[in-house]
């Protein structure tokens, strides 16, 4: 499947916005994702959310 000039496979919905995240794991690698919320999100109400992530044995 070709990519788009912004290097997704897929438009975006112009409802929809992406933010490029990044964070640091308790074991010092670097983690990357797009979070994708809605363009009228409320970031003051409180909203559920589901993380979706591998889990390691320890």
């Amino acid at each position: 499947m070709p990519l788009g000039e912004d290097g997704y496979i897929f438009p975006l919905a112009d409802s929809v916005q992406r933010t490029a995240v990044r964070f640091t794991n308790r074991y010092g690698i670097e983690i990357a994702a797009d979070l994708y919320r809605a363009k009228d999100f409320d970031e003051s109400a409180t909203h559920k959310a589901l993380v979706i992530g591998p889990r390691t044995a320890e």
